[in-house]
């Protein structure tokens, strides 16, 4: 004989289930992050993009038996992207179990690239993840991490490739901040807020290759420039051919780098000094012609003025540049550079 179904019971069982259903609705559902670096390939100037190898782990709560449920994951600044690995455990689950979903990823990202001070430039290489709406999802760093005090990020230098680049490091070695945040509801047609995770990489170049091979050749180059006050006054054919071979010199190195760097609205700090040389180098050609139209037992001593003041300003402006550099070397290697929002020369300067 079949019991009676209590019908008390019953309502209950729905109440229960409804409040479940409820509680499900207001709360967003909780999912833990953290990702690796494993392989950071390349930082590509003229492209302004980066490669880069990494592993992604997210950890949430099974609300059902057998939940298929997957956080939505948009990369908005993905250039390509290919999934090496995709594994989700347990397979199967049962309600209240943790589920760990774990991706291992190749990507390009793009980057824009401020470069206004290159070479001695930094660069903060942004990966910009979205998901769902802030009232379904809600993400956070990995508990087991936050408990032993380890930040969800991790850069591994050890098998990255990047040669003209430092990374930041910290207390635990290379930083890779993770920043959890949420989206403006003015981008939104809706008015909507969506979970938006940023995850940074501070890098700063090694302007070593730079200053030795262009900017100080470039310096050993124009020096020579001085040596037309050496030829006869009276020389002008001569004097002008041999400034105009440095000049040509100057607009091959120029060329040189423009090959590297993308089209830029705005000169470089390398940019402008080439600039500046170049412009001392037009100066002196139009010194030796206009010095002969002096009378004649004038011009030695006009030249010979204009030599020595071209040469004191030449001295002045790279005693300017010396001390330039130095204070952006400085601020390379003591780190306050991290915690700017971004590389403008002014912001630099101060």
């Amino acid at each position: 004989r079949q019991p009676h179904p209590n019908p008390r019971r019953k309502v209950l069982t729905q109440a229960v289930v409804s409040k479940e259903m409820e509680t499900r609705q207001v709360l967003p559902r909780e999912v833990e992050l953290a990702c690796t670096v494993t392989h950071l390939r390349a930082i590509n100037d003229s492209e302004q993009k980066f490669e880069m190898v990494f592993f992604l782990q997210l950890i949430w709560e099974a609300w059902e038996d057998n939940d298929s449920w997957r956080p939505f994951l948009e990369w908005r600044n993905q250039i390509g992207m290919n999934v090496i690995s995709d594994k989700t455990k347990p397979n199967k689950c049962k309600k209240g179990e943790t589920i760990r979903w774990e991706q291992t990823i190749d990507a390009v990202f793009a980057e824009k690239f401020e470069l206004e001070n290159f070479p001695l430039d930094y660069q903060k290489l942004h990966i910009v993840l979205c998901s769902d709406e802030t009232c379904k999802i809600k993400f956070m760093a990995k508990r087991a991490l936050t408990a032993a005090n380890k930040p969800a990020g991790k850069l591994n230098m050890e098998t990255s490739t990047i040669v003209h680049w430092t990374p930041w490091k910290n207390q635990h070695g290379p930083v890779l901040d993770v920043d959890f945040t949420q989206t403006d509801p003015k981008q939104s047609g809706e008015g909507k807020i969506y979970s938006l995770i940023n995850f940074r990489m501070f890098v700063h170049r090694e302007a070593s290759y730079w200053l030795y091979n262009v900017l100080l050749l470039a310096c050993l180059i124009s020096s020579t420039i001085f040596i037309q006050f050496s030829i006869e006054v009276t020389d002008v054919s001569g004097r002008a051919a041999y400034t105009c071979g440095v000049l040509l010199a100057n607009v091959g190195i120029k060329y040189t780098v423009s090959e590297r760097l993308p089209e830029l609205p705005y000169l470089t700090f390398l940019d402008m000094y080439l600039m500046i040389v170049n412009l001392f180098a037009i100066g002196c050609i139009f010194q030796a012609g206009m010095v002969v139209k002096f009378p004649t037992h004038l011009q030695g001593r006009i030249d010979q003025f204009c030599g020595w003041f071209m040469w004191m300003l030449w001295v002045y402006l790279h005693c300017r540049i010396l001390i330039k550099t130095r204070k952006r070397i400085s601020l390379l290697k003591n780190g306050r550079w991290v915690h700017r929002m971004w590389g403008w020369s002014d912001e630099a300067s101060n």
